[in-house]
């Protein structure tokens, strides 16, 4: 994942609540990446 490795920190924080909703990566200085759910049907 692109945002991941630009990080100097070693912990991240994902919130999740369900497999349709947005999460959130977070970490402890002003940073934060949107994880946007998309649904592929085959």
């Amino acid at each position: 994942m692109a945002p991941l490795r630009a990080l100097t920190e070693d912990e991240v924080f994902l919130d999740l609540i369900d497999e349709m909703s947005p999460g959130v990566l977070k970490i402890q200085t002003p940073f934060l990446y949107v994880l946007m759910p998309m649904r592929i049907s085959s």
